[in-house]
């Protein structure tokens, strides 16, 4: 099983004005709205765990709430994935940005809003694939991130970053963040992979389950078929 591309996830998405196909494996994806500018001057650059607490206590809250089997948070990013009941796909996402926001503004102290879609797949094997897509566009901008972090703080424009990252491979990005003392593989798995929640049933109780330890690669993908069944 390979990571989805940016471009085939398109063809999966359910516009508001749809309906969504009941029984079928379905999957919100919640995109912070100007999330960069809401943490400027109150959080670390580029990740704070007091941030990341939040997004994933919002993302508990909307698996609770909601009835989502698995859950996975990024930097400034959500997913949900459950089964779908049917229905207008405008209401749903309605209520899933409406949760999102009233809990992380809650949170914050201040209004954080988010854009949401929604992707109705044809098989289970689509969604895991959809994760796999997430968690390595997650490691990739963990990746830029901390490197732009170190570039800046070394003397480049600011503005020329995004160029110059665009111009070096993988490899040499790790190698400039060891020359400024940074271990990328040594950074928390949660930065670097994202965070994974998940309900399981416990004689008919459903317990909340946090994952900060997300492996990647092939066995993410094995780990993910356990809740998208």
């Amino acid at each position: 099983m390979a990571p989805m591309q940016a471009e085939e996830i398109k063809p999966f998405e359910v516009l508001p004005a749809q309906d969504l196909s009941e029984g079928k494996p379905i999957i919100a994806r919640l995109i912070g709205r100007r999330f960069d500018e809401l943490m400027e001057g109150q959080f670390d650059r580029p990740f704070d765990p007091r941030f990341g607490k939040m997004m994933v206590k919002t993302l508990s809250h909307l698996c609770s709430t909601l009835g989502a089997s698995y859950g996975y948070a990024e930097r400034t990013e959500m997913s949900l994935y459950a089964v779908s009941h049917g229905g207008e796909a405008r209401r749903l996402l309605s209520r899933i940005c409406g949760e999102a926001a009233a809990k992380l503004s809650l949170l914050l102290g201040q209004v954080a809003t988010f854009e949401a879609r929604l992707y109705e797949f044809d098989s289970t094997d689509a969604a895991s694939e959809y994760f796999l897509w997430r968690q390595e566009e997650a490691s990739h901008h963990a990746l830029d991130s901390y490197c732009g972090r170190v570039l800046t703080g070394t003397g480049a424009d600011p503005s020329a970053v995004s160029q110059i990252l665009d111009g070096i491979g993988h490899e040499e990005k790790l190698e400039l963040l060891r020359q400024n003392q940074v271990e990328y593989d040594s950074l928390p798995a949660w930065q670097r992979r994202g965070t994974g929640v998940y309900l399981i049933d416990e004689g008919g109780n459903h317990r909340l389950v946090v994952d900060l330890q997300l492996p990647d690669g092939a066995t993410y993908g094995d780990y993910v078929r356990r809740f998208v069944a």
